[in-house]
This record gives structure tokens, C-alpha cells and sequence, in this order.
């Protein structure tokens, strides 16, 4: 019998391969996410990093990556890892350009702060955000979540992003470390468009309307930076069932 972590990647494949607008997309993307919340460390031969672990990562003070890459599989159509991170670790705002994925924390808590994409021009930036962000590119989001997922519990540790929902998000280890299983489709491909860009956030929201009743129903202003210094990754072999596709 093929291994769970295969038969989420055949799902994925036949998930990914076909468009967005084809009928059955969302039908073969719940299958995918319901197929990737029964994933477990031991289907992974994962063990957790010292969950117990108190103290947070002192970025000014070690040389060690505050988060590692397992890759797992890679075609056009979808890639596949796992990410580890140390406790009190972020990985910083980002994008995913023209990408869907789905995101299982297998272990640990993650906090997820996100924004939905807005389409391109089709707002300009107040003056007082233009002044702050004068030398950076301005993107707006519309705030959409912010969340603890816990992955020791069982429950509430999937998250799923869509070329719009959920584009922009950030992500820290709390109360320990933790790891995430992440399916992006199609991978990044800086060449075709699809480069990761990092963001900060503004810290000024823009109302698009009268309803707006509050900071999270307005737009926030983001800026986009380069990859701040504190944040990078180093590598493991991955130690689960190996797949093929």
C-alpha cells in the first residue's frame, strides 16, 4: 500500500496539473487538504526537535539557521517540503505570486498573520503612506486572518492560500519549536514571475469604503524589502518514505 506521504503527492500532482478554472479543481484541492490534515510526524519519520525547549533562538548570537528545509519533491506542476523552525523563529511577510498552497503544522505552534492580494492598480496609496514608502515598492493587502495553528493538538493545523486568499502571510514558532508540512503550486520561478518578494507592514490602513468599521476591514500598505538579514535557511535530508511520481 502506498505510503501517505505518496498519496498526497499523487493528489497534489493531479490537483495542480489542471487549471484553477477546470470544474473539478476545488472538488480535487479539498481531497488534497483532507489527505494532508492526517499527516503525522511518524508518516514523515520525523521527530520533533526539543518541543520542550524553553529559551527562543538567539538570532544576534548563533550561527545556525533559525529554520531548516527538507525538500521532498519538486516538478512544474508542484514542489513539497518541510520547514523546521526554532522557537521564537519567523519566517518573515511574503508572497506567493500566481500560487496555491496548503500548509500542515505537524508538530509545535505556528502564528499566521495574513493579507489577501488585491489586484494591482487598482488603488493608489494615501500621501502620508507614499512619504513613508517612498523608497520602496508599495503593494496594498487586505487583512485577512491572524491564527494560532497547533499541531499537537491535532486540530486547526491546516492552512490553505489561494492565488488571492491568504497570498501574503508571516510565520513564528510559539512555545516552542515546531515544523510545517508546505505544498506550493507551481514553485517559484523567478524566471516566469514568480519570485518570492518580503514585505514590512506600514503600520497605516486605508479604508476602501464607508463600511470599513475597523483596523482589520481596511487595507494595510506593504513595503517591499529585501530579505531581512536575520532570516535564512540551511538544509537536511529528508528521512520519510521516498516518492515517486
Amino acid at each position: 500500500m502506498a505510503s501517505l506521504i505518496q498519496r498526497v503527492a499523487g493528489q497534489a500532482r493531479q490537483t495542480f496539473r489542471m487549471s484553477s478554472l477546470d470544474p473539478t479543481f476545488k472538488e480535487n484541492l479539498k481531497v488534497l487538504s483532507t489527505l494532508m490534515e492526517n499527516v503525522k510526524t511518524s508518516d514523515l519519520n520525523l521527530k520533533p526537535r526539543n518541543t520542550g525547549q524553553t529559551e527562543p533562538y538567539n538570532k544576534s548570537s548563533s550561527v545556525s539557521a533559525p529554520v531548516t528545509y527538507m525538500h521532498i519533491w519538486e516538478d512544474e506542476h508542484f514542489t513539497m517540503g518541510i520547514f523546521l523552525l526554532k522557537h521564537g523563529c519567523r519566517i518573515p511577510l511574503h508572497d506567493h505570486p500566481g500560487m496555491f498552497g496548503i500548509l500542515k503544522v505537524l508538530y509545535g505552534k505556528i502564528r499566521l498573520k495574513c493579507f489577501d492580494r488585491i489586484e494591482e492598480g487598482t488603488m493608489d496609496p494615501p500621501e502620508d503612506v507614499r512619504l513613508l514608502g517612498s523608497k520602496h515598492k508599495l503593494t496594498p493587502g487586505r487583512f485577512s486572518t491572524e491564527q494560532l495553528l497547533d499541531g499537537d493538538t491535532g486540530t486547526g493545523g491546516v492552512l490553505q492560500l489561494g492565488q488571492s486568499k491568504n497570498n501574503y502571510h508571516d510565520i513564528v514558532a510559539v512555545d516552542g519549536p515546531a515544523a510545517f508540512l508546505d505544498i506550493l503550486a507551481p514553485p517559484y520561478d523567478p524566471s516566469g514571475g514568480r519570485d518570492c518578494t518580503y514585505y514590512r507592514e506600514m503600520d497605516i490602513y486605508q479604508s476602501q469604503g464607508q463600511a470599513a468599521d475597523s483596523a482589520k476591514d481596511n487595507v494595510q500598505w506593504l513595503a517591499a524589502i529585501p530579505q531581512p538579514r536575520d532570516f535564512w535557511c540551511d538544509y537536511e535530508v529528508y528521512p520519510g518514505p521516498e516518492v515517486e511520481l
